[in-house]
């Protein structure tokens, strides 16, 4: 960064000492041949210190840092861009060389803030950040000096225990050779263990390292720890064979075996734990959690599995929660009866002329909806009788009407007394609109069945209702307008959901 503060000089660039006028043309200088050069390398240390710092986000993160960095290397690729095409124009006229010193300003507006935020947090980073990574760093090493110390105890006792089983059986039955295979195999992971924790601090003080090598950065942190869980583990097989081989009591052997389960339930399950929350945090933390994980050999094992299965799944098998549909569909279907029963009595009584009005329950959350439907019919009822008998006898059109606050509109089709019929029905059941012809008379009078414009059948658009009625759903409109698409007949949802 210095460098190119060296290079670029703010202020004059802004008071225009960049252009120099010559046969009263403006000639691009030095300084502007070289700006789009500058500012690419300077987005590409930027972008190397943002990866640097990754390196480090599992001890300590700055989200103020990362994110200014971000914001100054995509206004550097945005500008240098921009200032490249100037390259191919060296001589400009006095309206360019403005334009050119215009957009200049604000371009070294922007990185003076940009500058400005970066040196803030650099600060900021320095101040709090690096004595975190360099404590990190050292309490590593004594991580890995602690395998080693560990890896060597274990080594020494795995040797004992090689020579005493030695001792006490001689013979090469299949159970001594078993033995043998799991002890030796021991020693061999501990030694391992404890050379790989040697190599990992070797590698941890080295100033030529590649941080960025995943594969030998995974080997080196990772190997140790694994190599003494194996190392452990058959040692514990080993041992427990060895009791058996040895014919020592049966008390003996069933506490050693008793304890060596125990202990081995309690390494698999803490294993499965903290897989299961390493896992967790991968999906839970986006970019960071990859990036802390990404050098784990059992997530990028268990990414790998869940790939091949996903895409080896079939689709049959890919059903979202297929109880849970079925529960839904028992449901509606037990509604669904209970409303044809009821809604049976009622067409019943209706049908006989026991009562007269018909009462509909709007969903919950339109109780505030008040609708005299009794009042609204008889007024419908007679409006029809009139047009029928005045305005549909001289083919002038029907004024617009007003029901239960909607603006009521004819259309070029016909309806028939079956479909009022059938509209009051689901009406009475619950279920459908209000269809606002249902004067009985009308029903059965020869007329029912004439072109729209003679009956003043009406088109009932949708009024301003005090509340949404589940718009996301689909209507009962929007389902009868797709199977009649010729009648075009809409009526103001009643939601059932």
């Amino acid at each position: 960064m210095l460098e190119v503060l060296q290079i670029v000089n703010l202020p004059e660039l802004r008071r225009g000492v960049g252009f120099s006028i010559l046969s009263e043309r403006y000639v691009l200088s030095e300084y502007i041949d070289r700006l789009p050069t500058v500012l690419r390398d300077l987005e590409m240390a930027l972008s190397d210190l943002e990866k640097f710092l990754l390196d480090f986000v599992s001890v300590f993160h700055s989200v103020n840092l990362g994110h200014a960095l971000r914001s100054f290397i995509g206004t550097l690729r945005k500008q240098y861009k921009d200032i490249e095409a100037i390259e191919n124009k060296p001589y400009l006229s006095p309206e360019e060389g403005q334009k050119i010193r215009y957009d200049l300003d604000l371009l070294f507006s922007d990185l003076d803030s940009h500058f400005e935020t970066c040196a803030v947090e650099l600060s900021d980073f320095r101040r709090k950040g690096t004595p975190v990574i360099r404590s990190a760093q050292q309490n590593q090493s004594d991580k890995y000096l602690a395998l080693t110390t560990i890896a060597t105890f274990f080594s020494a006792v795995t040797s004992s225990i090689l020579q005493i089983a030695f001792q006490e059986s001689s013979d090469s039955t299949p159970l001594t050779i078993a033995v043998y295979t799991f002890l030796f195999s021991s020693l061999i992971f501990s030694t391992a263990a404890a050379v790989q924790s040697l190599l990992a601090m070797a590698w941890q003080k080295s100033f030529i390292r590649l941080p960025e090598n995943v594969l030998v950065f995974s080997f080196v942190n990772k190997t140790p720890l694994l190599s003494l869980i194996i190392a452990g583990a058959f040692f514990a097989i080993g041992l427990c064979l060895f009791v058996f081989s040895a014919q020592k009591s049966l008390v003996t052997s069933a506490i050693t075996v008793i304890f060596a389960l125990l202990h081995g339930l309690g390494l698999i399950s803490t294993s499965i734990w903290f897989v299961y929350e390493q896992w967790k945090f991968r999906r839970q933390s986006g970019p960071i959690g990859r990036k802390l994980t990404q050098n784990s050999v059992t997530m990028t094992l268990l990414v790998w599995f869940l790939r091949i299965r996903k895409s080896y799944t079939l689709p049959s098998v890919r059903l979202d929660r297929p109880h849970l549909k079925i529960m839904r569909e028992r449901a509606l279907q037990q509604s669904t009866e209970e409303q044809n029963a009821d809604g049976k009595a009622k067409e019943d009584a209706f049908a006989s002329g026991e009562i007269i009005d018909i009462e509909v329950e709007p969903p919950t959350d339109t109780e505030s909806l008040s609708v005299d439907l009794e009042d609204d019919i008889r007024d419908v009822g007679d409006d029809d009788n009139d047009l029928d008998g005045s305005e549909g006898a001289s083919g002038e059109d029907p004024p617009e009407q007003t029901v239960l606050g909607m603006n009521i509109v004819e259309e070029p089709t016909s309806i028939s007394s079956d479909d009022i019929q059938s509209d009051l029905h689901n009406l009475a059941r619950g279920r459908g609109p209000l269809l606002p012809t249902v004067d009985m008379d009308f029903l059965n009078s020869p007329t029912a069945a004439l072109p729209l414009s003679e009956t003043a059948g009406l088109d009932v658009r949708r009024a301003t209702w005090e509340q949404d009625l589940h718009r996301d759903s689909i209507s009962y409109m929007e389902m009868y307008n797709r199977a009649n698409p010729t009648r075009r007949r809409r009526y103001p949802p009643f939601d059932q959901t």
